[in-house]
Formats: structure tokens, sequence, C-alpha cells
């Protein structure tokens, strides 16, 4: 079963300038004809080269972060 998302842009890009994100991608089953209301969002994020966050790419699995859609 195919489950449709609204993607508030506007929020979004709020989101990303304040965390000084530069990339925000989604990949996974969200992608897929398989994505369902329970399935995980797979999401990538790259930070502002000078950003404090962007040191996370030591830490295992910085760049993955997993949420459940409900």
């Amino acid at each position: 079963m195919k489950t449709d998302l609204a993607l508030p842009i506007d929020q979004i890009t709020k989101f990303c300038q304040q965390w000084q994100i530069i990339e925000l991608s989604l990949f996974g089953s969200i992608l897929r004809d398989d994505f369902h209301a329970d399935s995980d969002i797979d999401i990538r994020r790259c930070f502002c080269p000078h950003s404090k966050l962007a040191s996370t790419r030591s830490r295992p699995n910085a760049g993955r972060t997993r949420s459940t859609a409900k």
C-alpha cells in the first residue's frame, strides 16, 4: 500500500536553515511502492562544513537518522 506524504517545504527549509543543513535526502522504502504507514523513514543530511554539527561524521551512523512515520 502506497501512502502519500505531504511535504511542508517551508517548514523543511526553515529546519534546514536553523540546523545549517545544506542537503537533506530521503532514501529507502519511502521512494518505493512498498512504503506504508508503519515504515521507517530513512533520512540523510549533510551539514554546512563550518557547522558545529559537521563533526558528527566521526561518529558511527551519524549520517543516518531513522524515524517511524505515524
